[in-house]
């Protein structure tokens, strides 16, 4: 049997995160807000690839205001996403 696999995001930006995370598939499709320097926890998620949508309001004083990034889960391992400003590039 297939074990769950857990999602740990991190907001170090110095803006208010807009999440959507979804699966290849499209069975799996979930929203959520992460607060600045807040984090979220995303349980029980199957073995599978996923992607991850960060989205910033338009006053954040970032130049990317949306980014995806795509993560595959392993049976029953934890899988950790740190946002953050890369450099002066003010990317996320």
């Amino acid at each position: 049997m297939e074990g769950e696999s857990h999602a740990h995001i991190m907001n170090l930006l110095q803006c208010h995160c807009q999440m959507r995370i979804s699966n290849t598939y499209g069975s799996y499709d979930n929203h959520f807000d992460v607060n600045i320097n807040s984090n979220h926890m995303i349980l029980d998620l199957l073995p599978g690839k996923y992607d991850l949508e960060v989205r910033v309001d338009s006053s954040c004083d970032i130049f990317t205001k949306m980014k995806t990034i795509s993560f595959d889960t392993v049976d029953e391992n934890p899988f950790r996403v740190t946002i953050v400003c890369i450099n002066e590039t003010k990317n996320i």
